[in-house]
């Protein structure tokens, strides 16, 4: 497998994708994995995936130098490499680290090495190695939908992603994995995860569009019936002015009935 490279925005599933896809899969048909994901924990894994925790506790290895990552790898075995701009960032382009790792990339096939590099900036990664990505899967959430465990992910050719992706699909994010490792910020510190709910903005301005539509019609139709009604009440006041036919009084004088006009 050549590089891979996953971006997308902060909360698409990224991590989790490289995890689901990859490191599992990897761990169940024995293979070693080396990564810098901080956080994973063997004993879950084994447990919920149901692999045996001897085969996950040997396998599943931490990288100790994420920049010269290639120097740990075994043959054919998978590295994924998570916020992977802080490892090769694109300002560092002239660095030996950068210069060896692309140089690596070059011949890494030869090796049998699966990689894949985890980046919500990939701008930020030297351009060097984005050149010898094969492919790009770039992930977008639903959760402004309300489907945040729905995403769709655009495979792009090399890390051309302004154009037309070669392949579209969705993935939905699986929840076991969620209790197999930890997301750390930089500094060491716990990531609060708070509980988002996405369509409350969305609703509030479909309920104020409504509200608004409504109340014009509603003044609008008010407006009509009013000038109706004042037309009518006009046309009622301009006949009793003018009566078409006069009324008739019936008088009786000295026994005998007659009738007046007014």
């Amino acid at each position: 497998m050549a590089l891979l490279i996953q971006t997308g925005v902060a909360g698409t599933g990224k991590t989790l994708y490289g995890i689901q896809k990859y490191i599992i899969p990897e761990l169940k048909t024995g293979g070693v994995v080396y990564t810098n994901i901080d956080g994973l924990v063997a004993k879950r894994i084994s447990i919920l995936f149901d692999i045996d925790i001897f085969q996950v506790e040997k396998n599943l290895r931490m990288l100790k130098d994420p920049e010269y990552f290639y120097r740990e790898l075994e043959k054919n075995s998978l590295c994924v490499i998570d916020e992977a701009q802080n490892v090769f960032n694109n300002r560092e382009w002239q660095s030996d680290k950068n210069g060896e790792c692309i140089k690596y990339l070059m011949e890494h096939r030869h090796y049998g090495h699966k990689l894949v590099f985890i980046t919500p900036h990939i701008d930020s990664l030297d351009a060097g190695i984005r050149r010898v990505a094969e492919f790009t899967y770039k992930h977008k959430s639903f959760s402004a939908l309300g489907n945040s465990k729905t995403v769709k992910c655009a495979i792009f050719d090399q890390c051309n992603i302004q154009k037309s992706p070669i392949q579209t699909f969705q993935w939905r994010h699986d929840t076991r994995i969620y209790d197999c490792y930890r997301s750390y910020f930089e500094d060491g510190t716990t990531e609060k995860k708070e509980r988002v709910y996405p369509l409350r903005n969305t609703l509030l301005i479909m309920i104020v569009i409504f509200t608004s539509i409504t109340s014009f019609f509603a003044i609008k139709n008010s407006t009509k019936f009013a000038k109706r009604f004042e037309k009518k009440k006009t046309v009622q006041i301009q006949e009793n002015k003018n009566p078409t036919e006069k009324r008739v009084q019936k008088i009786t004088i000295n026994g005998e009935t007659v009738y007046e006009r007014n």
